[in-house]
């Protein structure tokens, strides 16, 4: 819609990127965010305030390469480094978790056949995904192929190149931040997963990596706007763990795809515990979310020496 768009089907519209916006009185504000927040609150986000703006938020969340991540640095002693011993590890110490590793719940055809009244359907969302095409919002296709830094409802993008904190909140030159995040939340990666659970006839081992592999050089550690939330970076680490948990990996391609995920899942962690006290601060449902990520990461991977 060219007034802005949908969010997640609960009839919210968006206001467009220049809509004004009314100003209070900085003394106004300041006397009821104490009043209604709280002092613990007020010293919370000024001691965020000021990490920041001395740099040491900065230079914590300096870009890394992915391939910079070595397991060598984040394991714990004992664990094997090498791409072969690694995946060997993990396949003989592999945690409990919702289901068995590769082997999710069957979806009976009695339940997999009923109607339901999503939109569009999970054969026209998989349909999308093969073309390289996900769904905003749970109901509005992409106009536009996979493209992790283009907003394609108001045509425009972010900057790629500069690190989450240095990134406003807000900016009529990136559109709405909600849009920007969408694709990234991985609501493909439960689909893809949902199919193999109801035996659809899909490759959808083949697109779930090719979509990981489009994430992922497009959005190295801490570099744009899709590292800018982690509560963000959490809801996306769960569904693509939940997906790569779900579907059949080739025996030839484990090693490299355990490494992948080590990575993805050591670089959330990072991000998320060193800015957990702006989650907290909010004294809402990212505290809970990123506490959840974090007891994922240490389930999943308790190799790790941060776990």
């Amino acid at each position: 819609h060219p007034d802005g768009v949908h969010a997640r089907g609960k009839g919210v519209r968006l206001d467009p990127p220049n809509a004004p916006y009314p100003h209070m009185n900085p003394i106004t504000k300041a006397y009821y965010v104490l009043r209604y927040l709280g002092p613990g609150f007020v010293a919370r986000r000024l001691h965020l305030s000021a990490t920041k703006h001395l740099g040491i938020t900065r230079r914590r969340f300096q870009p890394k390469p992915r391939e910079s991540i070595q397991l060598a640095d984040i394991v714990s002693d004992g664990i094997p480094t090498t791409l072969e011993g690694y995946c060997k590890h993990k396949y003989d110490h592999r945690p409990p978790f919702l289901f068995p590793f590769g082997k999710p719940p069957v979806i009976p055809a009695s339940i997999a056949s009923l109607p339901g009244d999503r939109t569009p359907n999970l054969q026209c969302r998989l349909d999308h995904l093969r073309k390289d095409r996900c769904i905003y919002f749970f109901n509005q296709p992409s106009p536009e192929a996979i493209d992790w830094y283009h907003n394609p409802f108001q045509d425009v993008r972010e900057d790629s190149r500069r690190i989450w904190c240095d990134i406003p909140d807000f900016s009529p030159e990136q559109g709405d931040p909600r849009v920007l995040w969408e694709p990234s939340r991985a609501a493909w990666a439960l689909d893809l997963a949902r199919a193999y659970g109801r035996c659809v006839d899909y490759p959808s081992s083949e697109v779930f990596w090719r979509w990981v592999d489009s994430w992922m050089p497009a959005c190295p550690p801490f570099d744009g706007f899709q590292w800018k939330c982690g509560q963000e970076s959490t809801v996306r680490l769960i569904a693509i763990l939940f997906a790569f948990w779900a579907l059949p990996l080739d025996e030839q391609d484990a090693p490299r795809r355990w490494l992948q995920m080590a990575r993805l899942a050591w670089a959330t962690g990072y991000r998320i515990v060193h800015h957990i006290d702006y989650a907290v601060s909010q004294n809402n449902n990212h505290a809970l979310s990123e506490a959840c990520g974090l007891m994922l990461i240490a389930r999943l991977f308790p190799e790790f020496r941060d776990a």
